[in-house]
């Protein structure tokens, strides 16, 4: 499975590769496993992942909005306290 969805893991993946790693992806063997034991029933499950790829989409298209920050805020608020790469 790709990393990012920036991340195109055909260019170093066989096809075969990326179908037998497709069934290990966790998220979706947790959803099934969800619906096996009867915690959650399978429209829950579809209305669910609906509601959070809108919340991820809905999100990302703010943030990509955004103006980008200027070069001197590249190191802002990535550690604790006073942290001056540069000095």
């Amino acid at each position: 499975l790709s990393h990012t969805t920036d991340d195109d893991d055909r260019t170093y993946r066989s096809a075969d590769e990326i179908a037998a790693q497709r069934v290990n992806d966790p998220v979706p063997k947790f959803e099934a496993w969800l619906i096996d034991t009867r915690v959650i029933d399978a429209a829950f499950a579809r209305t669910t992942r609906d509601a959070v790829t809108r919340l991820v989409n809905e999100t990302t298209d703010a943030v990509e909005r955004e103006p980008l920050p200027e070069a001197h805020e590249l190191y802002a608020d990535v550690y604790a306290g006073s942290h001056d790469p540069w000095a």
